[in-house]
């Protein structure tokens, strides 16, 4: 019983959630970002990665410009509030010097969110900075490929 409650308490810890509940397919990603500071965007060139169907139990391997590669982060920080429907996902990414707020939409062939960090430490020039994620969907991903 110990064991079961552990369990139960660290998945809803770790960012756990349904597949089911994502609509998204599994599949080879052309990813575009653009990164805002101080009222500047500056464009990167559009990533391809696959988004397996593992990666789907995770919004951070999903909602992210390092799609399927677990990072730090992912180590030492929380998914709260998380929440999707009809198309639509939100939820924070809270760390110790950090909180991500992720707010967007999906479908089945991709996805557009926001993520605007807002450090908990005092920075010099105490700015936010945002990051526009824009994915497609553009193949299936070749076997074992990650």
């Amino acid at each position: 019983m110990k064991a079961m409650l552990l369990l139960v308490v660290f998945l809803p810890s770790a960012g756990a959630f349904s597949p089911a509940d994502l609509t998204l397919k599994p599949g080879k990603y052309e990813i575009a970002s653009t990164w805002v500071l101080d009222g500047t965007s500056r464009p990167s060139q559009p990533a391809r990665r696959c988004i397996a169907e593992v990666d789907l139990n995770y919004p951070e391997r999903v909602f992210n410009a390092a799609v399927g590669n677990p990072s730090v982060a992912e180590r030492s920080c929380t998914i709260k509030n998380l929440s999707y429907s009809a198309g639509k996902v939100t939820y924070d990414q809270d760390c110790a010097r950090f909180v991500t707020h992720v707010t967007g939409t999906y479908s089945e062939t991709g996805y557009s969110v926001t993520r605007t960090l807002e450090p908990k430490v005092t920075t010099k020039t105490g700015v936010s900075s945002l990051i526009k994620l824009e994915a497609k969907r553009v193949a299936d991903c070749e076997d074992g490929a990650k």
